[in-house]
């Protein structure tokens, strides 16, 4: 996906975490009356991460504006879960008023011409990467084949295609048995 790699914060180790919390910190001194966080892809991770963020905000002084966009293809929430785990899901996720289910694929994610924070520090070596004050403009397209764009995002975080790695042999385990 077209600025995937340069603008979105991807969710696979301890390193990406910590770039995300370094970002959330710098939301709590925006100033701004909107502040947005996308997070696309509505596998385990994307609403674990969803669901955690909403809790986090909806408790801590600077964030509880912060409106999160859970991007989900086809507006489905964890494709391979059962029925049960949907429907818990949902119901989690419909719990946190901070929080919204958008029903699309993402097609660009693009620096923002008109955002507030969009011309800040332009002195870093990649010009195309983002820096923390960097906004966002998340091209989706919807099941319909309609579009939308999430305008002036904050922060982006990228859960497609995350699978958890299972054990495949008993030296595999992280602990004893």
């Amino acid at each position: 996906v077209k600025g995937a790699k340069e603008f979105a914060i991807p969710f696979k180790g301890l390193e990406d975490v910590k770039e995300m919390q370094k970002r959330i910190e710098r939301l709590k001194e925006v100033k701004e009356d909107e502040k947005t966080v996308a997070v696309v892809g509505a596998g385990y991770a994307g609403v674990e991460l969803a669901l955690c963020l909403a809790r986090w905000f909806e408790r801590e002084d600077g964030l509880k504006d912060v409106k999160i966009k859970l991007v989900a293809k086809d507006g489905e929430l964890l494709r391979s879960a059962t029925t049960g785990g949907k429907t818990a899901a949902r119901k989690a996720l419909g719990k946190a008023s901070n929080l919204e289910i958008l029903d699309g694929t993402v097609g660009a994610i693009e620096r923002s011409t008109n955002g507030s924070n969009s011309s800040s520090s332009s002195s870093s070596n990649s010009s195309s990467s983002a820096d923390e004050n960097t906004k966002l403009n998340i091209f989706l397209t919807k099941s319909d084949s309609s579009s939308e764009t999430l305008e002036n995002v904050d922060m982006c975080c990228w859960t497609v295609g995350l699978t958890a790695k299972l054990p495949t042999s008993e030296t595999d385990w992280p602990f004893e048995q």
